[in-house]
């Protein structure tokens, strides 16, 4: 199941300052400020339960599009049900299509879950090389394949090899009736 975060593209209705007020969207996700850029570029600023930001960048409907700015959606997915996934275990999703999906994966603990972007903050490619492996072999912890870079799995904190002290992207993450859904940008461009 795709759709987009419904209330994001009304956000902008009416509004030129960024003395916009903190409202919920959907899903734990939080409107925090948009800055604003001449009349043409606006970029909302969003968190999610987790603190986690997520930036959308939005040309206004009434304006040329400018040079390397394009209009990203926010899509919520379902990933599948909890209990396909080993504990503790792991699942890859992608969210949007093309060339440039943004391209992320879920890790079980138990009944919690917990959601990454797929991207070593060491080198920048995918953390794994196998599909759905990203845990270390005693599934402790979430390891880099490339150069062992070690993160913690609740807070995707990295605590051992090259990266130590940064930490994953997080991805909203949410539970519902057994099945894992996460909300992310349709592609990885921001």
């Amino acid at each position: 199941m795709r759709r987009p975060i419904e209330g994001s593209s009304d956000l902008l209705a009416g509004h030129q300052s960024t003395n916009l007020s903190k409202r919920p969207l959907h899903a734990g996700v939080t409107f925090l400020d948009a800055l604003i850029f001449g009349s043409d570029v606006v970029v909302l600023i969003l968190t999610n339960r987790s603190g986690a930001g997520i930036h959308i960048e939005w040309v206004s409907s009434n304006s040329k599009q400018l040079p390397g700015v394009r209009r990203v959606t926010v899509i919520e997915i379902a990933v599948g049900p909890i209990t396909e996934i080993e504990d503790p275990g792991c699942r890859e999703f992608s969210i949007g299509e093309g060339d440039w999906p943004f391209r992320g994966f879920v890790v079980r603990q138990g009944d919690e879950v917990f959601a990454y972007q797929n991207f070593c903050v060491h080198v920048g490619h995918p953390l794994n090389w196998s599909p759905n492996k990203f845990l270390t072999k005693d599934k402790s912890a979430i390891i880099c394949a490339s150069h062992g870079a070690t993160y913690e799995i609740e807070t995707g904190n990295c605590y051992a090899g090259p990266g130590s002290g940064k930490t994953l992207r997080k991805v909203d993450v949410s539970l519902r009736d057994g099945l894992i859904y996460v909300i992310g940008p349709d592609s990885v461009g921001l």
